[in-house]
């Protein structure tokens, strides 16, 4: 179940699937499990299905502190794989403009289930409605055109 939502999260895809990978994945799952020691979480992997799961060899204490290096070094990658991942189902989020008569709305429409997800992590709850206003944006491309013709 944890590996599926850590799939599902982008984690997986983020962390790779290496060795140190697959262990640094172990390290989030056992720390939502149980949070104990390295040595505990060793234990926890013997006493439960892990090495089928993840498709992990033995592993030992040492393994997972050079798996926390390895999260060190790699760090800033892993962010921004996250990160553009959050982007880019944030991304799938649009706004359509309702006109009754001549009062305008814009609704927010319904999130994936991804999003959903994604939004409630980060504590954002959608309105069901905006006032609509009637605001230009400027892109780069429009703002100098704009500025060619003054």
């Amino acid at each position: 179940m944890l590996y599926q939502i850590a799939t599902h999260l982008g984690i997986t895809q983020a962390l790779g699937y290496g060795k140190n990978a697959l262990l640094a994945l172990w390290l989030i799952m056992v720390r939502l499990i149980d949070q104990n020691s390295r040595l505990a979480a060793v234990r926890l992997a013997q006493n439960h299905a892990v090495a089928e799961i993840l498709n992990l060899n033995a592993f030992n204490e040492d393994d997972l502190y050079k798996t926390l290096d390895w999260l060190y070094e790699h760090k800033e990658k892993i962010e921004r794989q996250l990160f553009k991942e959050g982007i880019s189902r944030l991304a799938k989020i649009t706004s359509n403009v309702i006109a009754v008569g001549e009062k305008r709305l814009v609704t927010v429409p319904r999130p994936d289930k991804a999003c959903k997800e994604l939004l409630k992590r980060v504590n954002v709850t959608l309105p069901e409605v905006l006032p609509y206003r009637e605001t230009h944006v400027a892109t780069k491309k429009k703002l100098n055109s704009f500025r060619k013709r003054k």
